[in-house]
This record gives structure tokens, C-alpha cells and sequence, in this order.
């Protein structure tokens, strides 16, 4: 067993188990292999162990550089294979880095927010959304996977349930259909996360949330 797979396992009986009681649906749309984009809302900084803890497949995450020093949770992004990228600029050795694990067949974890936005429905943060998951999607020919992280109250709490939903992959051909061109990076990320709020109103309506 490698580290990611005991981290795997591990963060599965925590972190989903009693801190965060995690339901995660949609699984059997995870690509098997190939290069995968993995696009979801962003609400906390714990997404991105939940998000691990609910896959088996590695997710590679470029998160910002402070994060890395921040006690245990540095440390442990990454342990799982997270990457700095500073926020500031265009960092474009944290876009190489991402194309080159993509072209190795790996998942990338991205927010297209940006940021966290807790406590409003994804479909207000448009206006937050970086063209950046479009230019690495179209680079690397990788799929684009959308997910959710629905909570009540649009944002993760100690104890409460915690619901990830994977959606239907969007494949290269899909996504570029109507062209691939620096002018439709904006347009490109805009649909992924069209889905990923489609899947976060499903997710509320099927669990009977308001």
C-alpha cells in the first residue's frame, strides 16, 4: 500500500466517517485511467480532504503557497501530492507542473473559483471564476470531471452531513466543440461549472434542502 492509498483509507474513516459524515454519489463516473480534470465548487479548506477521501483515485492539487505552511494541514496536502501556486500572478511553472501531471494520466484537482466561497449557492460566484481549468483542460486534452461539495448552509461544518456528488465527464471533444481558442477559455469554464451547479441543486433537492 502506498502512502496516498493508507491516506486514502485513513481520511475515509475520519474525515468522512463522524467529523464531516460524508455521502458521496456519482462515483461509477470516474474515469479509470487517463488524464482527468476534476472540477468543483470550493466552500473550505477541508474540500480538498474530502474530495481525497472520496475517491481511491490520486487527485493532484495545486493549492496557494501559504497553505503549505500552515501546521499538519501543509504537511499533509502535501504528502498527497499537492503543488504551490501563487495566486499573485500567472504562475506559469504551477500550469506546467499541472499539464505535465496531466499528460502522465493523473487527476487534477481544481477550483475554478479561485478561493473559497462559503456560505452562498455556487451560482452566485460567477463573477470568481479563472479561465485557468480551461487552458489546462485544452493543453493537456484531459476530461473535465464535475463534483460538488453540498452542506446546509453552503459550507462545511464539524458534524454535519456533507454531500459529494460526481457528475457525467465532459470529454475534450465535448468541451471544444465549438472551439478551442484562448477567446473560449472563459466560455469552456463557465459550462463545466454550469454542471457542477446542476449537480449542487440536484443534491439539494434530492435531500430535501432549501
Amino acid at each position: 500500500m502506498n502512502v496516498y492509498q493508507f491516506l486514502y483509507k485513513t481520511l475515509r474513516r475520519v474525515i468522512s466517517g463522524p467529523l464531516y459524515r460524508v455521502k458521496v454519489t456519482g462515483t461509477e463516473n470516474i474515469p479509470k485511467n487517463g488524464p482527468v480534470i476534476l472540477c468543483s465548487n470550493h466552500t473550505a479548506m477541508m474540500d480538498v480532504l474530502v474530495l481525497i477521501s472520496s475517491t481511491p483515485r490520486q487527485i493532484r492539487f495545486m493549492a496557494k503557497k501559504e497553505a503549505f505552511s500552515m501546521p499538519f494541514l501543509g504537511k499533509l496536502i502535501a504528502t498527497c501530492g499537492a503543488f504551490p501556486v501563487d495566486r499573485a500572478g500567472m504562475d506559469v511553472g504551477a500550469i506546467k507542473k499541472a499539464i505535465s501531471i496531466l499528460s502522465e494520466g493523473e487527476i487534477m484537482g481544481i477550483f475554478p473559483q479561485g478561493t473559497r466561497c462559503p456560505r452562498v449557492h455556487p451560482k452566485e460566484t460567477y463573477e470568481k471564476l479563472h479561465g485557468g481549468i480551461a487552458m489546462i483542460a485544452v493543453r493537456s486534452k484531459a476530461t473535465i470531471l464535475p463534483v460538488c461539495i453540498e452542506t446546509e448552509g453552503h459550507k462545511l461544518k464539524l458534524f454535519h452531513k456533507t454531500r459529494v456528488r460526481f457528475g457525467k465527464p465532459i470529454p475534450f471533444e465535448e468541451y471544444t466543440k465549438d472551439g478551442a481558442t484562448k477567446e473560449q477559455y472563459g466560455k469552456i469554464t463557465e459550462q463545466a461549472f454550469d454542471r457542477v451547479c446542476a449537480l449542487y441543486e440536484e443534491s439539494r433537492k434530492e435531500n430535501g434542502v432549501k
